[in-house]
């Protein structure tokens, strides 16, 4: 049979060797490689269509109030084709009483509801509310809080109960 992949003939030791190299081959082409999973799939189109992965700057703070900071993240791509680059910005708000402090130039800086250790005691003041607590609870002067609008609130705890 002209044209035809393989060649009979009369001895069935060579036919079997000519079916064999050629099945071979054959399963070696067609199954040799795994096909791509998904994701490898979407690696190579990116790559394809990048010269470089994706960078991403930092999450940035770029508004504050007293109850809110907006936060803000740029990812830069670049074209193959077009050499040119694109961003994509990302942002989001968060919210919160008392999240940020008014500073003296009139911005807003965060809150820090950290206690500082001093000779008096430990003082929190770098929140709205600010709290203020002897070194010696017992001498009488109590716990002092300070309200955003100035109200001094003063508690004399009689005791502490540790379990």
């Amino acid at each position: 049979m002209k044209g035809s992949l393989l060649v009979y003939t009369a001895n069935p030791v060579k036919t079997y060797f000519t079916l064999t190299l050629v099945l071979g081959l054959f399963c070696h082409l067609s199954f040799s490689a795994p096909a791509p999973r998904a994701d490898e799939a979407a690696n190579i189109e990116l790559r394809r269509w990048q010269l470089a992965p994706p960078t991403k700057t930092p999450w940035q703070a770029t508004e504050r109030t007293a109850g809110q900071t907006r936060w803000q993240s740029v990812t830069t791509f670049s074209n193959v084709l077009t050499r040119k680059l694109t961003f994509q910005t990302n942002s989001f708000t968060e919210l919160g009483a008392g999240l940020n402090l008014q500073d003296v130039k009139g911005g807003f800086v965060p809150a820090d509801p950290g206690f500082q250790i001093t000779a008096a005691g430990a003082e929190a003041k770098a929140a709205a509310h600010q709290v203020i607590v002897p070194a010696d609870i017992g001498l009488g002067g109590g716990i002092k809080i300070v309200t955003p609008a100035g109200e001094e609130l003063v508690f004399q705890p009689l005791g502490l109960n540790l379990l």
